[in-house]
């Protein structure tokens, strides 16, 4: 697509393809570039949730198996990797295509879900239920949001700085690295193996996740509750992981034509 809009700037600063004036080839390029874009984005998204359906209900539930603190670090060896490829792939400008396998790594090793599933597993082996437990949860969200923030925040100024991703990819890749080294040499394995479960195939595996929504799992008849909360999970996540692709498309649009950093 490079080769296809040479007068376009691929520069933060520079958005000369950020136009009103329909009748320019600018502006055709700007529409095309958008509608690639968010074609792309479709594409991205499907290859990072479809896999991450069936990787996610396994690889949680088989922590109750071999321990916690292989599955929170395995997502993010994935994490690492992923970015570290990324990296690669924008240094040497490799075929964008390939970023879809990229992605595919990474969510099929857990991706963030599965990080933040083991962190709440950490935190319910080591606390008593009560309010102790609601705060560290709430504790745990917070600093979620913060850390999206800030990531959302400095990416914004890093890519403006360096004139481009591959600095900022490479900075994303040895933060998760610090994260990576600090789960192996400091984190605790909280699972006893008093608690530990007996070994199951995949597939019965992920029949023993859906037995909550048999209509004999609960004597209390607690299924609708389940059927509720998957059915209105999904819905938020919706609009609220997919909805800044739109709003990144909208705002690097005309009127707004922002830059990285104000987005």
């Amino acid at each position: 697509m490079k080769q296809e809009y040479l007068n376009a700037s691929d520069t933060s600063e520079k958005l000369p393809t950020c136009t009103t004036n329909t009748t320019t080839a600018e502006y055709q390029q700007q529409v095309d570039v958008q509608k690639i874009s968010a074609e792309w984005s479709m594409i991205c998204s499907l290859s990072y949730i479809i896999p991450g359906m069936f990787s996610n209900i396994n690889l949680a539930t088989y922590s109750d198996v071999y321990g916690r603190k292989l599955f929170f670090i395995i997502p993010l060896a994935g994490g690492v990797l992923k970015s570290v490829l990324c990296a690669v792939g924008i240094y040497y400008e490799i075929d964008v295509r390939y970023r879809l396998l990229f992605y595919m790594i990474e969510v099929c090793t857990g991706s963030w879900f599965r990080t933040l599933s083991m962190s709440l597993c950490f935190i319910a082996d080591t606390t008593e239920e009560g309010k102790e437990r609601s705060i560290l949860i709430g504790l745990l969200k917070g600093g979620l949001g913060i850390g999206a923030f800030i990531g959302t925040f400095i990416s914004g100024y890093l890519i403006s700085l360096t004139d481009g991703f591959f600095y900022p990819d490479v900075i994303a890749s040895c933060v998760v690295s610090i994260g990576l080294l600090l789960a192996l040499t400091m984190i605790q394995e909280t699972l006893p193996e008093s608690r530990k479960r007996k070994h199951v195939s995949p597939l019965d595996n992920m029949k023993r996740v859906l037995e909550c929504y048999s209509s004999d799992f609960s004597p209390k008849g607690k299924r609708w509750m389940f059927i509720l909360l998957i059915l209105i999970f999904p819905m938020s996540a919706i609009s609220n992981l997919s909805r800044h692709n739109v709003e990144t498309l909208y705002e690097l649009n005309a009127p707004f034509c922002w830059d990285s950093v104000k987005i």
